[in-house]
């Protein structure tokens, strides 16, 4: 965001040249990220990409307002804020951002949701409790699923 408050370009690199920026914030990712560009200025990077910093979180606000995705958070306030800092660094959130779940070397935080819909679990304005509650345990089997693999 400085940047975009700046005016200033934002350089753009491939994951696999720039891993370690995944797992650092706030000054830690500062550093090692003008360390890349530093070598994607000298070609030391097969890809790399500088733009414009603005037009960038124009076209990320944009793509949210036209379509919902993709949701955005801060990656710093997350991790500084975070009362589990110890356990790990903060990757990813769940859909709405509103969970922000730690991630170490051997674990991978995801948040699983699943949704019902009531409607469909109503006969003449009233709702078929046991429909409902075959559709919950099924939902709760495939959560549980999910987590497992």
């Amino acid at each position: 965001m400085k940047r975009v408050e700046d005016g200033e370009q934002w350089t753009l690199f491939s994951p696999d040249e720039a891993p370690d920026l995944h797992d650092v914030f706030e000054t830690e990712f500062e550093e090692r990220y003008h360390k890349y560009e530093q070598q994607a200025g000298k070609n030391e990077l097969r890809q790399s990409e500088r733009v414009d910093a603005e037009e960038l979180w124009r076209k990320m606000l944009t793509r949210l307002s036209e379509t919902g995705h993709p949701w955005l958070t801060f990656k710093d306030p997350c991790n500084i804020q975070s009362p589990q800092g110890h356990v790990g660094t903060v990757h990813s959130s769940n859909l709405c951002t509103e969970v922000t779940p730690n991630t170490s070397a051997n674990e991978h935080a995801v948040c699983n949701l699943e949704s019902v819909n009531f409607a469909t679990h109503t006969v003449d304005a009233e709702l078929d409790w046991e429909y409902l509650a075959e559709t919950i345990e099924t939902a709760i089997r495939m959560l549980d699923n999910v987590v497992d693999l």
